[in-house]
């Protein structure tokens, strides 16, 4: 059978399969205290990285004719990133809008595609050799969805984020990693990304006072950022309300605090406060035990987005949104400026 016919077939096969299953939608929010469209609830399985994705590479080598759509940018870490993807029609001209994706991701990613729409789409049995390496191969039976195409270029250009041991989180990303990692030098040498050198000048170097921010350039570029990614991402668009881990001088004035209240300020969302005790810095290998100390006077009815600085452990983005979840969060995304390595 030659590629034409394969590709065929496999797309009979995958249309077949989405027209007999039954799809249930699950109600989300829309708005703070109003009931909307969403995914589905969060469960505890979803922590962990979606395995149901092939892990063989087939005998067939696909070579595709021209280059991928999107790719990321030459130099650019893949770890939590989509490398490559691109879509074809699997009948063009003809009147459905069957659609295959080859998509080259890592877990941390990929989840983010299938926690929206793993109903939609078909893997297919075994990875493909394509022009850019082992590939991952996604049946489309109705089309990829313009939300999907919006998903795929946040994650070509932000890193999505591990849930392993991060079990209140339903997703998480961040705008960068702190660092840019340089194989040929060794960690300590290794020099900040933008976001990163953002943080530490705003926290290390220049100290901006409050009243500044809104003014001052690195702290720009930080909610700006942060606030494109809530309006690009599917889920995170469709979020209720916005808040942040607790800074911990317990002033409301953390870097996190404050990029917090400008993401609701400049997505249009509410912003709720998140209460918890004065603590050590969060920075290093043994930060303070923050289980269970975070809580919420206020309630929240639907999705929610905890915004942070620095990811280090995620320990802290986890249990806000554990004090989320027990004041009525539907499911919760976590948002960081930066990550670093441990995650």
């Amino acid at each position: 059978m030659g590629l034409l016919e394969r590709v065929h077939d496999r797309a009979t096969r995958a249309i077949h399969s989405a027209k007999t299953r039954v799809r249930v939608s699950s109600p989300g929010t829309k708005s703070y205290g109003t009931p909307s469209r969403g995914p589905a609830p969060h469960t505890q399985a979803q922590s962990e990285p979606d395995r149901s994705a092939p892990a063989s590479v087939s005998e067939a080598s696909t070579e595709l004719a021209g280059d991928f759509y999107y790719c990321q940018a030459a130099g650019s870490d893949s770890r939590g990133r989509i490398a490559r993807v691109k879509t074809v029609r699997i009948n063009p001209g003809g009147p459905d809008r069957a659609t295959r994706m080859y998509l080259i991701a890592d877990d941390a990613s990929r989840y983010h595609l299938s926690h929206l729409f793993r109903n939609q789409f078909e893997y297919a049995p075994r990875l493909e050799v394509t022009s850019a390496g082992e590939t991952l191969v996604l049946d489309w039976p109705y089309g990829v969805p313009e939300d999907a195409h919006r998903l795929v270029k946040v994650l070509l250009n932000h890193p999505a984020i591990p849930l392993a041991g991060l079990g209140n989180l339903n997703l998480a990303i961040a705008l960068d990693r702190y660092k840019t990692i340089n194989t040929r030098l060794p960690a300590s040498k290794w020099s900040n990304t933008r976001s990163g050198q953002a943080i530490n000048d705003l926290k290390y170097q220049r100290h901006t006072a409050t009243a500044m921010l809104r003014i001052d350039p690195d702290f720009h570029y930080l909610a700006n950022g942060l606030s494109d990614v809530v309006q690009s991402h599917p889920a995170y668009s469709r979020a209720s309300v916005v808040t942040s881990v607790p800074g911990s001088n317990g002033t409301g004035g953390s870097l996190g605090e404050l990029l917090g209240r400008a993401v609701a300020r400049k997505t249009g969302k509410p912003f709720v406060t998140a209460l918890g005790p004065l603590r050590g810095p969060r920075k290093g290998d043994n930060p303070p035990d923050v289980t269970g100390a975070f809580y919420f006077e206020d309630q929240i009815c639907g999705s929610c987005i905890v915004v942070d600085d620095v990811l280090w452990t995620g320990m802290s983005q986890n249990e806000t949104a554990r004090a989320a979840r027990a004041v009525g969060a539907t499911e919760v995304f976590g948002l960081a400026a930066a990550k670093t390595m441990r995650n």
